[in-house]
């Protein structure tokens, strides 16, 4: 009885720690980094292993005829969460790395290049406008002052 109440709340644990990590991965509001989503990866491997490692070390303690087929079930579930998990991460990762590129592509250097082209060009036709409407006053002020002299 034991046994299956362990087995059951490790199967739990196990299930709720691959689920948050899916919803925090999948989260449309924050995209993560390749940094971000490796030590996430890793840090779940840790714990999965350490996890692992407590549940083999229970069915040792407590080890009888049957304990090999429970151990190797438990095995399996790791096995099934854990490549569940990298595999949506990862996915995750590849989404993100595509949105990216395409983000990337949307802002290409001709792009950039054509957009401060334009801007200096309206820089500089203000400034031509602004100085020839300075040497115009200017020209005609002093003929203004020619004349009346």
């Amino acid at each position: 009885m034991k046994k299956k109440v362990l087995v059951g709340l490790m199967i739990v644990l196990l299930l709720m720690l691959a689920k948050e990590v899916y919803v925090y991965a999948s989260s449309k509001n924050s995209l993560l980094d390749n940094g971000m989503l490796q030590h996430a990866i890793s840090t779940m491997e840790e714990w999965l292993n350490i996890q692992k490692d407590g549940v083999h070390e229970l069915f040792y303690d407590l080890e009888d005829g049957g304990s090999s087929t429970i151990e190797d079930k438990v095995d399996d579930i790791y096995l099934a969460i854990s490549s569940e998990t990298v595999e949506e991460i990862e996915a995750h990762n590849r989404n993100y790395l595509s949105s990216l590129s395409s983000e990337r592509e949307s802002f290409s250097s001709e792009q950039l290049f054509h957009e401060y082209t334009q801007e200096k060009q309206a820089e500089i036709q203000t400034e031509i406008e602004a100085d020839l409407e300075d040497f115009l006053l200017e020209l005609l002020e002093t003929e203004a002052t020619k004349n009346n002299e």
